[in-house]
């Protein structure tokens, strides 16, 4: 993709200024860093990517402040050594969502909402990537509940049932998902541009597409943004992993081996597509992928909280429900997209006769967004993981790791590194501290060759992180606890080796491309952060 190769291009002054500050043994810094117009990714220069799991407000905060010290533009994150990562990668990926092996009956969905993910990405993407300090500070609203209006906004009812009142009107379809991305953009965006239909409020007018017209994306100088829903047929109740959707500032589409990859531009989402062409040769659907809706499909577990809000917003709106009662109320819950692919792979895709896509929660692909990260299109290196889950007292247990490698065991999914049980994954003490996975450290079953995972759990380090995903507000104090905490987990609390061992990680797949030895400090730290399979 040109987005990447510009990305690769505009890094390698970071590459040179990273390296130099960590000052890693025997690396000539200038040898290792090509010239910006010999800068391959993936060739001359390595490939990198975030993966930030869901956990709701949890997760966000998590990553938001584990992200904050990577980033270049804070100084104690480069005294510390580590800051400046953020500007090696070329992907973020993000989603919502605490995995399920099945579905919740229909009642029950109702009793849960685990976000974060694709909430840390899209507003930090929308807000023209500032820092995650400024983020925290002066874009999101996490001390009123999310999950209700905001104080400051008397409006919003009224605001949120118009927006679905105008999208119904245009024939498109609607769900429960619609006004709760506009709930979310209240508290997450600080757009407030008025969108022709003359609704307004925070987010009305966000485009997912808007991007790639941010300053520092038109400069390529940021990570591209990846969101990741999940799809599943009309009539069923069980969800099938089998049904990936990722959307990207460009496409909207689906990575599955059997259908080949499909994607459509994400500006024409929305348009009824038949065989690739659309219905109306001289007509397409623009506007459909408002950002908060987007990033309400990639989390849609909805909670009690919203589930009241969303009833009181469309009350009185009779048009509107008449919309929402033509289907079940399991489909209701999901974001309801014509289906861009109708007609196509018919072999190999499972909605190819679907009129419409029907996206839950990306989560339960897997409580961290693996899966358009580990595509073989990509050739990614390494994967930093930030996994916020909560899986044992709200912290992780390895539990999203497993499901992944063993969803990768499966035909035509792609390779992941092992990963132990988590009962084996507790015992071993992997939840609380940084491990690299990947074959790297050792040779994975089959011979497989996957990139490198460099896992950073969330755990106690300097204040505690284990909030019920359900917690629906955070003081200042609470978030700036968070980021504390996140800032000792990325720095290892002031580790002197620590940066010199990342640093390792993220260079070891082109030394090796450069047939360069792994240097005995590097061999060191694959031996102290390494995952070695079973004792």
């Amino acid at each position: 993709m040109a987005y990447i190769q510009r990305k690769t291009q505009t890094s390698v002054g970071n590459w040179t200024a990273y390296l130099n500050n960590v000052g890693l043994e025997g690396l000539l810094v200038e040898t290792f860093v090509p010239l910006s117009t010999f800068a391959v990714p993936g060739v001359t220069v390595p490939l990198i990517a975030f993966a930030a799991s869901g956990g709701a407000e949890r997760a966000m905060l998590v990553g938001g402040g584990i992200m904050a010290a990577f980033d270049g533009r804070n100084q104690t994150g480069v005294d510390a050594k580590v800051g400046g990562v953020l500007g090696l990668a070329q992907y973020f990926a993000g989603l919502s969502g605490k995995f399920h092996t099945t579905s919740p009956p229909v009642g029950l969905r109702f009793l849960t909402s685990y976000l974060g993910g694709s909430w840390l990405a899209g507003s930090y993407a929308l807000a023209n990537f500032i820092t995650f300090e400024e983020l925290r500070d002066e874009v999101w609203d996490l001390v009123e509940d999310i999950f209700l209006p905001r104080s400051d906004s008397p409006t919003e009812i009224v605001d949120i049932a118009a927006t679905l009142a105008a999208k119904a009107e245009t024939g498109a379809p609607v769900s429960f998902v619609d006004p709760y991305g506009r709930l979310l953009a209240y508290h997450l965006f600080n757009d407030t541009r008025t969108p022709p239909n003359g609704t307004n409020g925070p987010g009305a007018a966000t485009l997912w597409s808007s991007i790639k017209q941010t300053p520092k994306f038109l400069e390529a100088i940021v990570p591209f943004p990846i969101i990741l829903s999940l799809g599943r047929a009309p009539a069923e109740d069980t969800v099938s992993i089998a049904s990936p959707y990722e959307m990207t500032p460009y496409t909207f589409g689906t990575d599955l081996p059997s259908s080949g990859g499909l994607s459509v531009p994400i500006e024409f989402l929305g348009t009824n597509f038949t065989n690739g062409s659309p219905a109306n040769a001289s007509t397409c659907v623009t506007g459909f992928q408002n950002a908060g809706f987007l990033m309400g499909c990639s989390g849609n577990f909805l909670g009690v909280p919203v589930q009241i809000f969303i009833q009181q917003a469309i009350q009185g709106s009779p048009e509107i429900m008449a919309v929402l009662d033509e289907s079940p109320d399991r489909l209701v819950l999901d974001g309801r997209v014509v289906n861009p692919f109708r007609g196509l792979a018919s072999d190999g895709f499972p909605a190819t006769n679907n009129t419409e896509l029907f996206l839950l929660d990306g989560g339960f692909a897997g409580g961290i967004p693996f899966f358009p990260l580990l595509q073989p299109s990509r050739r990614l290196d390494v994967i930093i993981a930030i996994d916020a889950l909560d899986e044992i007292n709200n912290y992780p247990a390895g539990n999203q790791m497993r499901i992944t490698y063993e969803q990768s065991l499966q035909p035509n999914y792609p390779p992941f590194p092992e990963i132990p049980r988590s009962s084996s994954f507790v015992a071993q003490g992997l939840n609380v501290r940084p491990v690299f996975f990947g074959s790297s450290c050792y040779p994975q079953p089959g011979g497989v060759e996957t990139p490198l995972v460099v896992y950073l759990p969330n755990y106690f380090e300097v204040y505690p992180t284990n909030t019920a995903s359900t917690q629906p507000s955070y003081s200042v104090e609470e978030q700036q606890g968070f980021y504390d905490n996140g800032y000792a987990i990325a720095t290892q609390n002031g580790s002197s080796t620590w940066p010199s061992c990342l640093a390792c990680a993220l260079i070891d797949a082109q030394q090796a491309r450069n047939g360069a030895a792994r240097s005995s400090q590097c061999s060191d730290c694959f031996s102290r952060y390494c995952y070695l399979g079973e004792p």
